[in-house]
Parts: structure tokens; C-alpha cells; sequence
């Protein structure tokens, strides 16, 4: 529950998260909620103390940002789900609503909290019977975090451009002029390639 004064008053507002993993063949809809709740067609299982989302932080320009859902006391729908092969890569979106005062009514529809990637996928046992546990903790990236941690672009040279451009010979020269020193904006009175001034 928040509380929030204005002025004299006084108001109390309950929070829910709500996870959706879409992961092939075997969605999962979680809540923090205490029962089932139904939202844009999808039912979001009730996991109540059984799921803790780790603190997110909003910034107004876009920024890397991280995320961990972490399960326990795990349905057997989320066993199924976690131990899918295409689980790492899936698309996350974790949502907030908010409710009345002693009431489970949503004052308006939940809006977008996080949306990212799963990163991966861990698990934590505890072995003490009879009060035995296993976890299973989805670790999250959103999309800018995931793009600044890749590498892109290609070798230079004439063989790689020849396997994506067969007819191009824009890199025909790179072998010959590799090791070359260009002195460029000034006159070489003896270039090694090229021309002199």
C-alpha cells in the first residue's frame, strides 16, 4: 500500500505487478497478486510472496536497465516454462497497476513498467527436508542494454567483401596498401603507392 496526503486528506492505494514471459509454446502470466486476475484476455496466475521483482528505476531519456523475477514455491506451468530452450531471448513485459483502498478493483488499466529480453535463466536449490526449496530467477536486460553489449560490423578485406558482394572490387587494394604510411595534406615525395606532388 502507498500512502498519499493532499492537503487534509489522506489516501491509500495498493500496487500489483503483473509479468508477462512470452516464451514459445509456454507463456507465463505472474502476478504478486493474492488471487487470479484476467487482463486483455490473458489470466495472470496469483504467485502473492512466491515472485519478488527486483526495484526498477525510470529515467526520461532511454538508459541500459536490468531486471531479475524471481520465483519460488514454482507452479508447475513455470517449471515447464524455465527449463524451455527458448526461454533465454524471450520478450518480458512487467506491468503496475493500482487499486482502491481495501478493494482489488483496478483504478485504471496497468501501464508498462519494463519491457526487455530475458538475459538468462538460474536456478537456486536449497536441500534441507522437509522445507526444501528451488527457485528459478529470470534475469532481464531491456533492448538498449542488450544492443550496447553487441559488437557489430565485418573484416575489411577483399575476401569477405567478395562473399557478400561477389562483383564488387572496392577492396581489391586493402592487402597491397595494409601496412602503408599516408601522409595525408601533405606532399610525399616518394610515395610507396600513388601518386607524388
Amino acid at each position: 500500500m502507498i500512502d498519499f496526503t493532499i492537503g487534509d486528506r489522506s489516501t491509500r492505494i495498493g500496487t500489483s505487478l503483473f509479468v508477462k514471459l512470452d516464451i514459445p509454446n509456454t507463456p507465463l502470466y505472474l502476478s504478486d497478486e493474492d488471487s487470479p486476475r484476467t487482463i486483455d484476455g490473458d489470466v495472470y496466475n496469483n504467485l502473492d510472496s512466491f515472485i519478488n521483482i527486483s526495484v526498477s528505476k525510470s529515467d526520461l531519456r532511454a538508459s541500459r536497465h536490468e531486471l531479475t523475477v524471481t520465483v519460488s514455491g514454482i507452479p508447475v506451468t513455470t517449471n515447464t516454462a524455465a527449463f524451455n530452450d527458448e526461454a533465454k531471448g524471450s520478450e518480458i513485459t512487467v506491468y503496475r497497476g493500482f487499486t482502491e483502498a481495501g478493494s482489488k478493483t483496478l483504478i485504471e488499466p496497468p501501464s508498462r513498467k519494463f519491457t526487455g529480453i530475458v538475459n538468462n535463466v538460474g536456478f537456486k536449490e536449497t536441500w534441507s527436508p522437509p522445507n526444501s526449496t528451488f527457485t528459478v530467477v529470470f534475469h532481464c536486460i531491456n533492448r538498449l542494454g542488450l544492443m550496447q553489449g553487441r559488437t557489430a560490423g565485418r573484416r575489411t578485406n577483399d575476401t569477405d567483401m567478395k562473399r557478400f558482394y561477389p562483383n564488387d572490387t572496392s577492396f581489391k587494394r586493402v592487402a597491397q596498401i595494409r601496412n602503408s604510411n599516408f601522409n595525408f595534406g601533405s606532399p610525399n615525395p616518394a610515395p610507396k603507392y600513388g601518386t607524388s606532388y
